[in-house]
């Protein structure tokens, strides 16, 4: 990757040169500026470019005169550049109107983000993709995924209007009925994909899943529509919610779908408003809504709740390549001395993606878990987001070596993923 990359430093540098060089030959003596670099003219007969990286013999070549290869010599045409193959391409100048050379520069620049390294990680990394469905096997898994639908929204809906009922009633504290509907719908999403088959979920690491009375902050990539129901099932299967239900951060304009609100209000998951930017816009979120997004999370984990967060914020279009994450779960974690458990997914995209929207390309989607960690700085957190969940999400590699001297306990690497 590094040499293409050096190629293209080199050719934009080239190209700027080219297109900035003087258009006639000068007097004696004095300097020109190309391109930002300083052009030290020696004589009447040519120039010497003091260009870094390149080549002491690279020449603007004039009305000078050069030898030729019968080593007779000959007049060159007038302001043509001939330089050699730069050797040192760090100190080449970009020009600042191309966004994919800032791109290129910023990776190698003095500022260096756990984002920035993660960028550049994931293209070093082959890309491991799950198998490819036929066309027959597609329709099949539509057909399947929309029986799916049918029952999971008649029972759901039909589950929270008889715990909404039961509150109504003191038969049930609010805190209970959202545990309890929170836990059932967990075991119904479960319990129906046994039946309907749209999707085979495989879960590694479960062991390192969080199994004590004690508050939890799980974040995880999101790439997809399908994440919500994805954890869904894994809650239900794996049991994660059995001492502590999981409460999701969610987009209020989910609200907008009649079924899907009923159940996000009655089990009481945690809205947050935002503008609706696109995705080639930072997100803006509402400063009310974060007042009362940090009041609710507050009061989740002090009633016995853990909290699940998307650090991305919004699906992301380049998947698997991760987006910036926001540290809203470092700092709910920090406030209330909790860990933070990260959950990897991959593959989901090729299921349901936001370009293409429920193409099933395939079925199969991998999920990892990994140890829940104490995490004391923002940096930190950063670094552990991207490196394991970045190389999890392209290649199914569950570990990677971070730069990081924490004392944090993390699971082994798996070298025989590291050679694959």
């Amino acid at each position: 990757v590094e040499p293409k990359l050096c190629n293209v430093r080199c050719a934009a540098k080239i190209a700027a040169l080219s297109s900035s060089a003087p258009t006639s030959s000068s007097t004696r003596g004095g300097s020109n500026s190309i391109g930002g670099q300083l052009i030290r003219r020696s004589s009447t007969r040519g120039y010497r470019t003091s260009i870094p990286g390149c080549s002491k013999s690279t020449k603007t070549a004039t009305t000078a005169s050069i030898e030729g290869r019968t080593g007779r010599r000959q007049r060159a045409r007038p302001n043509t550049h001939f330089p050699l193959r730069p050797t040192d391409t760090s100190a080449l100048i970009v020009p600042e109107t191309n966004s994919m050379m800032k791109m290129v520069a910023g990776m190698d620049g003095e500022e260096s983000t756990p984002y920035n390294r993660h960028l550049r990680t994931s293209r070093m990394l082959s890309r491991v993709s799950p198998r490819k469905l036929n066309g027959l096997e597609k329709q099949l898994t539509k057909a399947s995924a929309a029986a799916y639908g049918v029952c999971f929204v008649s029972i759901a809906y039909t589950a929270c209007l008889l715990m909404e009922a039961a509150g109504s009633l003191k038969i049930l504290q609010k805190k209970e009925v959202e545990g309890k509907i929170a836990r059932f719908i967990g075991l119904l999403a479960d319990r129906l994909l046994r039946i309907f088959p749209f999707i085979n979920i495989e879960v590694s690491g479960a062991e390192h899943i969080q199994r004590e009375n004690t508050p939890t902050v799980w974040v995880a990539n999101h790439v997809s529509e399908l994440d919500l129901l994805v954890f869904l099932i894994l809650e239900g299967r794996l049991d994660i919610g059995k001492k502590r239900p999981i409460k999701f951060l969610y987009w209020d304009k989910l609200n907008e779908y009649p079924v899907l609100s009923r159940f996000l209000r009655t089990s009481g998951m945690i809205p947050v408003s935002m503008e609706d930017t696109g995705f080639e816009v930072d997100n803006k979120y509402l400063l009310q809504s974060l007042k009362s997004m940090n009041r609710a999370m507050d009061k989740a984990i002090k009633d016995g709740f853990d909290v699940a967060i998307l650090p991305e914020g919004r699906r992301n279009t380049d998947a698997p390549t991760l987006a910036k994450a926001f540290p809203g779960a470092f700092k709910l974690a920090k406030k209330h001395g909790a860990k933070i458990g990260f959950i990897g997914t991959h593959g989901v995209e090729e299921v349901w993606n936001v370009k293409d929207g429920f193409h099933a390309n395939s079925k199969h989607v991998s999920v990892h878990f990994w140890n829940a960690m104490e995490i004391s700085s923002r940096n930190q957190f950063d670094e552990l987001f991207y490196s394991l969940l970045g190389p999890w999400a392209s290649s199914k590699i569950d570990s990677f070596e971070t730069p990081l001297s924490t004392s944090t306990t993390t699971s082994k690497p798996d070298n025989t993923n590291i050679e694959r």
